[in-house]
């Protein structure tokens, strides 16, 4: 990237921020919490991340999701060996869910991040109304390669990004938690570009020590809500066991790298099998932002 195609984006960063923080001074008293949920917003602040369960985010509808999720986990059970199934699709160190087939099987798990409870915390957290970039299902196997989510990373998406993963399998040691550095721990950005801005897990140990590290462990149905675009993580590599995971993505409206936003859930692939789920109240959150 050239200096003038980096002052332009600089410029244009800019400008988004400037009016996402006009628009948060207008929204600000806006949003309404559930009791309780101040505890994630405080914890989103001051660590970057929030360690719940589905019992304890979704009391009500709990057992249902966990049958749902159960069922999904059995559908990503997916090996090296194995022949690969037709509703899924390769990434770079997973196998991803087609969206279609997510939709039309279990269009609960899409409509959870639509949940009146998750959205009140978002925007309560970024104090503006939010972007769904939708959800992905993802088996993550045992093969060794260091690449992708694995590598130490921050979210690009916006200058803040609420990444919600569930766990769909028990997380131990050696089957990939999710791994990150506490915002209080500061990581320059001088550092950083010393060894690279995605970067492996050796590298990322010559500048920041590992006792500062924390692991999310956790059984299936942990829910992780992470600020992931100011909070260095990753997935850790799988060892011992493969792990699958649903992940949601949330930004402002007004994000600053849009068609990166735009690229975890591809609404305009399964526009006729989705619009007419939605209710009017949801369309924008789905579509709205995204034009």
């Amino acid at each position: 990237m050239n200096a003038l195609t980096k002052l332009n984006k600089k410029i244009r960063e800019i400008s988004t921020e400037s009016r996402q923080r006009f628009s948060s001074l207008l929204n600000r008293n806006s949003f309404t919490l559930h009791q309780g949920d101040l505890s994630i917003i405080d914890d989103l602040h001051k660590n970057g991340i929030h360690v719940t369960t589905i019992e304890q985010l979704f009391p009500d509808t709990a057992n249902k999701l966990t049958e749902v999720f159960a069922n999904v986990a059995v559908a990503m059970d997916i090996t090296k060996d194995c022949e690969l199934p037709d509703y899924v699709q390769k990434k770079t160190s997973s196998y991803d869910m087609l969206p279609g087939v997510l939709l039309s099987k279990y269009p609960e798990i899409f409509f959870l991040g639509l949940s009146k409870r998750l959205l009140d915390i978002v925007e309560a957290y970024l104090e503006l109304p939010a972007a769904y970039h939708g959800v992905v299902i993802r088996r993550s196997l045992a093969d060794g390669l260091e690449c992708g989510p694995r590598l130490w990373h921050k979210d690009d998406e916006d200058f803040h990004v609420v990444r919600v993963v569930v766990y769909l399998n028990d997380v131990d040691v050696g089957g990939g938690p999710f791994e990150y550095i506490p915002r209080p721990y500061k990581v320059s950005k001088k550092a950083m570009e010393s060894i690279g801005w995605k970067t492996t897990t050796e590298n990322m140990q010559k500048i920041v020590p590992q006792e500062v590290v924390r692991q999310c462990y956790g059984k299936a149905g942990t829910v992780i809500i992470c600020d992931a675009a100011n909070t260095y993580h990753h997935e850790q590599m799988q060892i011992s066991q493969p792990r699958s995971v649903a992940m949601f993505g949330f930004s402002t409206r007004l994000p600053k790298n849009l068609s990166l936003a735009k690229s975890h859930f591809l609404v305009e692939n399964v526009r006729d099998q989705l619009h007419p789920l939605l209710a009017a109240s949801q369309v924008p959150y789905v579509y709205g932002w995204r034009d």
